[in-house]
Parts: C-alpha cells; structure tokens; sequence
C-alpha cells in the first residue's frame, strides 16, 4: 500500500488555494495541475508499505507527543528543479514556518527518517515545458492563505486511471486541540 503522512486541508482553504492555481492557469496553460480535492501538505512521504509496516507505524505514531494545533500562512510560490528546467511549482509557507517545521521533524523523526524536511504544497509538475518567464509568478502571493492545523492523517495513495486517490487511514489530533 502506497502511503504518506500529511496534513490534510479544510475545504474552504482548498477552495482559496484553488482560486489561486486558477490566475496561474492562465499564465502557465500547459501544466498539469493537481486537482483541489488533492491539495495537502505532505509531513513524510512512506511509499509502499505493508500491513504489518502501516501498524508498526501507527503504534508508533499513537505514542507522540503531538503539539498543540497552530495556523501557518501559504504565502509564496517556488519552484523544485531550475529555471531552465522546471519540475513543480508549489505553494510554501512563510508566517508559522517554525510550527510546521517542528511538526514535520517530531514525525520524521519519530519514524527515523533524516532527510531535511521541506513543506510546501504542490500545485503543478511541468511536463517538458520550458514556460517563458517563469520567475515573474515566484515570490510572495498577493494573499497570504492563512492554514489551521488541528490534526496529522496517514493517507494511502491510490494510483490508476485517472487522478490519484487519497485515502484516510487514521487521524491524529493535535494536543490541546478541543475540537
């Protein structure tokens, strides 16, 4: 089973972050943008896995010391790969950084995982485009999109025709969090 630990997105937030990948849209036609009902921010992605991996993990997973829920701000546009060579362009955070960074590392770390954590929220792969004048879109957002956090999901990622699936497979609630 392919999985990843992420935090999930309140529909109104997805629909603002949609908003946003529409004036892109315009700008960059030719990308292939990821679907609204997709947007997450990915913690730690685990790959194939077993059932007996997934429980491991989550026993794992049930025994942190979750933090208290916290709001980060979307706030500017990047790119991984190079100007000349485009991979994806994603949303990242500014405002709360430091919160989700802990976050991201208490789970990675948890799960023995040492690569640098590196949050963002992937709205388009270029697909062998080279579009001109892409450093005109990066940088700061003209509205900041401000994120609550209140729970971590482990999600299995189903893959076939069409767009990727992600499904819920547990829920963690960020400490202090009453809701």
């Amino acid at each position: 089973m392919r999985t990843f630990i992420a935090i999930d997105l309140p529909s109104e937030i997805k629909a603002q972050v949609s908003q946003l990948q529409k004036q892109l849209k315009d700008k960059l036609p030719a990308l292939s943008w990821t679907r609204p009902e997709n947007f997450h921010l990915t913690l730690l992605f685990l790959g194939e896995r077993t059932k007996n991996e997934l429980e491991g993990i989550i026993n794992i997973l049930d025994r942190i010391p979750w933090p208290g829920a916290f709001t980060f701000a979307l706030d500017k546009l990047e790119l991984f790969g190079t100007y000349s060579r485009p991979k994806v362009l994603w949303l990242g955070p500014g405002e709360g950084r430091e919160e989700l960074g802990k976050l991201g590392g208490l789970v990675r770390c948890a799960l023995g995982e040492e690569e640098p954590f590196a949050p963002h929220l992937t709205l388009a792969r270029f697909r062998n485009q080279k579009p001109r004048d892409i450093k005109s879109i990066l940088g700061p957002v003209a509205e900041n999109i401000l994120v609550p956090v209140h729970e971590v999901t482990l999600f299995e990622s189903k893959l076939g025709a069409g767009p990727p699936r992600y499904i819920p497979i547990k829920k963690w609630m960020l400490e202090g969090d009453k809701k």
